[in-house]
C-alpha cells in the first residue's frame, strides 16, 4: 500500500493508505491521551493488546467508518480511522481492521 502525509491546520500530521477495500487514517497525540477525552466516552471501550481504547462508529462519518483511539503510553495515544469504499468492500469488517492496525502498531512502540 503507498502512504502519504496529510497536514490539516490545527491538526497533529496524519498518514492514510488506501487499499482495495478501503482507505485507513493514522494520526498520532504524543501529548494527548485521547482515550480520557470526556466527548469520546459514547465509543465502546476496549482493551488492545493490554493498552485502553475506545472504539466505535463516528457520527459525521460515512457509513461503516470504524474509529479508534488507542492510548499508547503516558500521556500519549493515537487515533486510527477507517473508511471502506462500499458497504460490500473486500476484507475483514472496519473495527477488525482497525484493531489489527493498533496490534501492529503497538507491537512496534514496544
Amino acid at each position: 500500500m503507498e502512504g502519504r502525509e496529510e497536514h490539516a491546520r490545527n491538526n497533529p500530521t496524519s498518514c492514510q493508505w488506501g487499499a482495495r477495500g478501503g482507505l485507513v487514517d493514522f494520526t498520532p497525540y504524543p501529548s494527548a491521551d485521547k482515550t480520557k477525552d470526556k466527548s469520546l466516552q459514547n465509543l465502546t471501550r476496549k482493551k488492545i493488546s493490554g493498552h485502553r481504547a475506545l472504539l466505535g462508529t463516528p457520527t459525521k462519518r460515512p457509513k461503516g467508518t470504524c474509529i479508534a483511539f488507542v492510548s499508547a503510553g503516558s500521556g500519549q495515544s493515537f487515533r486510527l480511522m477507517v473508511v471502506p469504499f462500499s458497504e460490500d468492500a473486500p476484507g475483514p469488517s472496519a473495527p477488525v481492521l482497525a484493531t489489527n492496525f493498533a496490534e501492529a502498531i503497538l507491537k512496534h512502540l514496544i
